[in-house]
């Protein structure tokens, strides 16, 4: 057994693919390894359990500031083996606090950690992810970059994110499910996420539904999720521009802002629908890491349609789990949608082949058998 000090800007109850991740590795090393948690401030702490430690105040700075006091108290009483941290953000702290006390640095990266543009923050984020006894990629694409930016590939570990896949598993049938959200008699696609740019909802709906809805008259495309508020990289107030676009095209009757969902409504929503499209776009200095609404929509047995970027083919086997375009096809993302919601046979097809593979190599289970095994296998520095 290691003892383990996470720290980590991402965690509950923030929300989001991240939040998940490092939420779900902190229980899952916790089954297995004594863990201490270093995480940000949040207003209600009282069902945090006594080993997680939030920063007294709100903001970025305040936490780095209680990390480094905070930390080092810990690291002083409790002689932690690795310092864990939860992205290229909080490497800096991580690594410093692992080398003064002589314990093992690792830290868990995505695309963005990698590509995010500001000068200061490449400069520092690349020094510190450099001097990790191991670094954790969620992804091949997230794997290269790493490499690209001068990452010893000998210290790298690929741990795709995972999901709860049981907790997709309903009862409810889809009419039933679209029936309850007045989605009756329609063919429903979803995206599910942060409305980022890269995400590409806005450049769907411009390119792609309009052709979609001559075709299938009753098509619905569903948009669930919320500006991404709480996000360091994303300003954008990209729900305005889309609400505009709808109005614009004259989309009302086929394209619904859902808004932010409490987890069972997203499991509902991923049960009812009949595709789910990831139509990420690429933008520089962004990257899709991974994709975990993927493997979601995979364990609700649902084809996927994506584009072949960054972390996605990951989490796409393209022709199997679901079918990859190139960035910026929209004809050819159209065209495979209109097909698949013509075609009830070839989405149950596709849908049950990524419902097995969501549950044979992305349940958290699995996934966080890869954390502890990682954790467990890193040398001791004081030895």
């Amino acid at each position: 057994m290691k003892k383990v000090l996470l720290i980590s800007y991402n965690f509950p109850p923030k929300t989001g693919g991240l939040e998940n991740l490092i939420f779900n590795t902190w229980k899952s090393l916790g089954k297995k390894h004594a863990v201490l948690a270093l995480v940000p401030y949040a207003a209600n702490k009282e069902d945090d359990p006594p080993a997680v430690f939030r920063s007294p105040v709100p903001g970025l700075l305040f936490y780095f500031m209680f990390v480094f006091i905070k930390g080092f108290w810990l690291m002083a009483k409790h002689n932690c083996d690795v310092v864990l941290s939860g992205s290229g953000l909080t490497s800096c702290p991580a690594i410093i606090l692992a080398k003064l006390f002589r314990a093992a640095a690792v830290t868990i990266v995505l695309g963005l950690d990698i590509t995010y543009p500001h000068p200061l923050y490449r400069a520092m984020i690349l020094f510190f992810l450099r001097r990790n006894d191991a670094v954790v990629s969620i992804s091949d694409s997230t794997t290269a970059k790493a490499v690209a930016v001068g990452v010893c590939p000998d210290i790298i570990t690929r741990i795709h994110p995972g999901v709860d896949y049981q907790s997709f598993q309903i009862g409810t049938s889809p009419e039933e499910l679209k029936l309850k959200y007045g989605l009756a008699g329609r063919r429903v696609i979803l995206n599910a996420g942060r409305l980022a740019k890269r995400k590409g909802a806005l450049e769907f709906i411009r390119y792609c539904m309009p052709s979609i809805v001559k075709k299938v008259p009753d098509a619905m495309f569903l948009l669930v999720g919320a500006n991404p508020t709480q996000s360091l990289a994303h300003k954008e107030n990209m729900a305005v521009a889309v609400q505009n676009e709808i109005q614009k095209l004259g989309l009302d009757d086929h394209v619904r802002m859902v808004g932010m969902v409490d987890q069972q409504s997203l499991v509902e929503y991923y049960n009812l629908c009949d595709v789910f499209v990831l139509p990420v776009i690429p933008v520089p200095g962004d990257a899709e890491g991974f994709g975990i609404v993927c493997i979601e929509a995979s364990s609700a047995g649902k084809p996927v349609v994506g584009t072949d970027i960054g972390g996605i083919p990951d989490s796409v086997e393209n022709g199997k789990s679901g079918v990859l375009l190139p960035p910026n096809d929209h004809a050819g993302l159209a065209a495979e949608i209109i097909s698949l919601l013509n075609d009830p046979q070839r989405r149950d097809r596709i849908g049950q082949y990524g419902k097995k593979r969501a549950r044979e190599g992305f349940d958290w289970e699995i996934v966080g058998n890869q954390y502890v095994e990682l954790i467990g296998s890193i040398g001791n520095r004081r030895a």
